[in-house]
């Protein structure tokens, strides 16, 4: 008797340890993870991907140098674009490397940090991306 006992606990143990290993032991506190936003019912579906797209590069670049012998700002706008959320502002090194100095809702910037020769670009951004750089 003590035999079967041992023998009946021994495979209880190992159906347990097989259960969970197969995934059968999750529970209400542990559901699994999802993307879809619908709270892990996805009634059998792949969630879909987004469907939109990055905004166009901004249009009608104007750029403006303000001279004196203390300073120099230079003031960038550019036409708004439908869709972006914002805008990133860059502006070149002496190597011609663009940096990003700025972020912005407005379709202008003035940079403080420039100079007559700088170089800037700019693009517009939405949740889907980041359109093309357009040059001043």
């Amino acid at each position: 008797m003590k035999k079967q006992y041992i023998l009946a606990v021994v495979i209880g143990v190992m159906l347990i340890c097989g259960m969970i290993l197969a995934g059968c032991g999750s529970s209400v506190d542990d559901p699994e993870p999802t993307t879809s936003g619908n709270n892990g019912n996805n009634n059998g579906t792949v969630p879909s991907k987004p469907t939109g797209k990055p905004p166009n590069t901004p249009t009608g670049t104007r750029k403006s140098v303000n001279s004196s012998a203390y300073s120099t700002t230079v003031t960038l706008s550019w036409n708004a674009v439908s869709g972006a959320t914002g805008y990133y502002v860059y502006r070149s090194n002496a190597s011609l490397r663009y940096t990003k100095i700025a972020t912005t809702s407005s379709t202008s910037y003035t940079d403080y940090g420039g100079s007559k020769t700088s170089s800037y670009k700019v693009s517009a951004y939405n949740s889907y991306g980041e359109s093309a750089e357009a040059s001043f």
